[in-house]
């Protein structure tokens, strides 16, 4: 007979964990890129960015994408200084969103140092994506279609789509950049130009108004002819009154800031009325801009000038003769369109002599 021994039956050694299966774990640690790697931090007008968005957008899924060069001239011997390296950017030519903009621009370095600014960009990891909506609500066969209820509308449990995590390289340069002046500036600008001023759609104006469809209106003739004939100089010795100017066509911001650059570059003092003059822009535009690299001198020989910000002293190149001196103020060229000149002139009147009755 067999004898059964009173023990407890120990189980064997243990599986390994899922966790510890590289193929069940998953793949989110944070991408950190090498020491030796740099990036440059890159302001650029609004059309650039609208293009390479668009190139971004369209481009195949892990391909790079040639979109320019960039150009680095050797600075003079003994010049340290890198916010006064002569750098350009080159836009590539096959590319079709770079068909209607500049090709051309000039890089100005802000900063040359880490300034601790970081960028990081997430995407999706592959076999992860997010269910559609109303993917698991479709209505079956001899279902009712009325209210759904909670577990319906809102599902069992929600799942969240993994992300990847990637930091970018280290920022060592903040740079902006220009439209260079050129040729091709000047006649992109033109075209720009002809464009807003071009004729977009007519309107005729008639003299007076048809009252024959308007019963009772003729009998009005009369008041409007004594209106018109009473006042003082109806006949001839009108003089005109309001005149209303054309108004300026407001600037892109990126334009408007080089313009002013330009402004800088021919005198270190500037009244508003002497921008006004010279750019055509409305008085609030050109303040909003200004206030980013100019400041308002409050007291002084140049009071109520606006003068560069030290820290845009880089604006003024080598070469330019800026004078120390307040820009002129041209007579009769005052306002930008936003204004009415004068007062309503009534026109002559004649003195009547008032005799009484005896």
């Amino acid at each position: 007979m067999t004898e059964v021994k009173p023990e407890i039956k120990v189980d064997g050694a243990e599986g390994p964990d899922m966790a510890d299966i590289d193929e069940f774990e998953e793949d989110t640690d944070l991408y950190i890129p090498g020491p030796d790697q740099q990036a440059w931090l890159i302001q650029v007008p609004k059309d650039l960015w609208q293009a390479w968005a668009q190139v971004y957008e369209e481009a195949p899924e892990d391909t790079a994408i040639e979109i320019g060069k960039m150009r680095v001239y050797k600075p003079p011997e003994g010049e340290q200084d890198m916010r006064k390296q002569k750098i350009h950017i080159h836009l590539a030519e096959h590319l079709p969103q770079h068909e209607n903009i500049l090709k051309k621009y000039e890089m100005k370095v802000t900063h040359s140092t880490y300034s601790n600014v970081c960028v990081f960009s997430e995407k999706d990891l592959p076999n992860h994506r997010a269910a559609g909506p109303g993917k698991n609500r479709r209505l079956q066969p001899n279902r009712p279609s009325g209210i759904p209820s909670k577990s319906e509308r809102y599902g069992r449990f929600r799942s969240m789509v993994t992300k990847q995590t990637a930091l970018a390289p280290p920022i060592v340069h903040v740079v902006k950049a220009t439209h260079l002046e050129d040729e091709a500036y000047h006649a992109h600008m033109k075209r720009l130009w002809d464009a807003h001023v071009a004729p977009k759609s007519r309107a005729t104006y008639i003299e007076g108004v048809d009252r024959r469809m308007h019963p009772g209106m003729s009998n009005l003739s009369s008041f409007n002819t004594f209106g018109l004939s009473s006042r003082p100089g109806a006949k001839g010795g009108r003089k005109t009154g309001k005149i209303i100017k054309d108004k300026a066509v407001r600037m892109e911001k990126g334009d408007l800031m080089s313009a002013l650059e330009r402004c800088f570059r021919k005198y270190k003092y500037w009244p508003m009325k002497a921008l006004r003059n010279e750019l055509r822009q409305p008085e609030a535009w050109i303040k909003e801009n200004l206030d980013e690299i100019a400041t308002l001198v409050r007291s002084g020989d140049f009071a109520m000038n606006w003068v560069l910000k030290p820290e845009y002293a880089n604006v003024v190149k080598e070469g330019d003769e800026v004078k120390e001196e307040v820009a002129k103020v041209e007579s009769g060229t005052d306002g930008t369109g936003d204004e009415m000149d004068g007062e309503d002139d009534l026109g002559d009147f004649e003195d009547v002599k008032m005799e009484g009755g005896t």
